[in-house]
């Protein structure tokens, strides 16, 4: 079972095969800042990128570049089974080429440790998948991947995140605790039969209230 969520069973996947070319550049932040420009028809870069301090390292999360796609393969033969339906390669190259998706990475000292996809939609974005490597979970870097994710929907104009995760998984209270609400539960959602639920997180409402607190 994967470290934090597999959210589809590969349902409407062909809609994603028709990949652009957009370039991936890391740019510096300061701690904790994070920053994005999107890619226009011209080709102009396109970047993301956060720093965090973990312990005595630091995490940066960047939009994926093409030489990291190998490493999200290993992250995901760690996390997921069979039935949890793995990201192969060819499908991490067409998300991470296609405008109807955004892929992050963390990377600490240097190393690759996790990603999260995002489907991008018009109203409500969906979290597809997000997990963090063996021996790197529980320090925070999956909620940094989850808000560098809700950030970018939020950036082009999505009011709201959906995920789906297993009924019976250690995240569920993490996604609650970040503002995600049950709104369904799917049976045998999962190949091996498990259940999930769909959760929902209005980003726009968030925002408001995240300027309204700090301009009080």
């Amino acid at each position: 079972m994967g470290a934090y969520i597999r959210i589809d069973n590969f349902d409407n996947i062909h809609r994603f095969r028709k990949s652009l070319n957009i370039s991936s550049h890391i740019t510096p932040t300061t701690e904790g800042e994070l920053r994005s420009e999107e890619s226009d028809d011209d080709g102009n870069p396109q970047y993301i990128s956060l720093k965090i301090k973990n312990g005595l390292s630091e995490v940066v999360i960047h939009r994926v570049l093409s030489d990291e796609i190998l490493d999200l393969v290993q992250i995901e033969t760690q996390s997921f089974t069979d039935s949890d339906y793995p990201i192969d390669e060819k499908l991490f190259r067409i998300f991470n080429n296609s405008q109807h998706a955004a892929l992050f990475s963390a990377l600490q000292d240097g190393v690759v440790v996790g990603y999260v996809c995002l489907i991008m939609r018009k109203q409500t974005s969906r979290i597809y998948s997000l997990t963090v490597g063996e021996g790197y979970r529980g320090k925070g870097i999956g909620t940094k991947l989850l808000e560098a994710a809700e950030k970018h929907a939020f950036r082009h104009g999505t009011e709201a995140v959906r995920l789906e995760v297993r009924c019976n998984s250690d995240a569920l209270r993490l996604y609650q605790k970040l503002g995600y609400t049950v709104v369904e539960k799917k049976l045998q959602y999962y190949g091996d039969g498990g259940d999930a639920f769909s959760m929902n997180k209005q980003i726009l409402q968030h925002r408001i209230e995240d300027v309204e607190t700090n301009n009080n």
